[in-house]
């Protein structure tokens, strides 16, 4: 049985069966609370992509309350998120000062997120 491409984790357990469950390169979105010690071995050897998110709550959803992370989740599901583009910016590692320039100033930049090249 193919596991989840996505999964919400807003606890310690969450997180742990996360990483076990999953097959290799889903997301793993990991809310504040995170435990502090967790096994990571599973993200590279699966090449996960781990997430971090914060500011979760209930949300008045479809006529009643639901998670943050199941509203997110299903706006992703319905093509209506556009998690395409998150990722704004990608800089190669030795480009680290302009990344931190546009990091630091968004507005000027259309930034929303940089991430470092480590290979070509």
């Amino acid at each position: 049985m193919a596991g989840p491409s996505v999964r919400f984790c807003d606890s310690a357990a969450a997180l742990a069966r996360a990483l076990a469950e999953v097959l290799p390169r889903p997301v793993v979105i990991v809310g504040m609370g995170h435990p502090r010690w967790v096994d990571w071995d599973p993200v590279p050897f699966k090449q996960l992509t781990v997430v971090g998110s914060h500011g979760r709550g209930l949300e008045p959803w479809k006529g009643g309350r639901t998670h943050t992370y199941h509203v997110v989740h299903d706006l992703m599901a319905e093509g209506r998120f556009p998690s395409d583009k998150l990722l704004t910016h990608v800089f190669p590692l030795d480009d680290y000062r302009t990344a931190l320039d546009v990091l630091t100033h968004k507005g000027r930049h259309g930034a929303v997120h940089a991430a470092l090249r480590v290979s070509s």
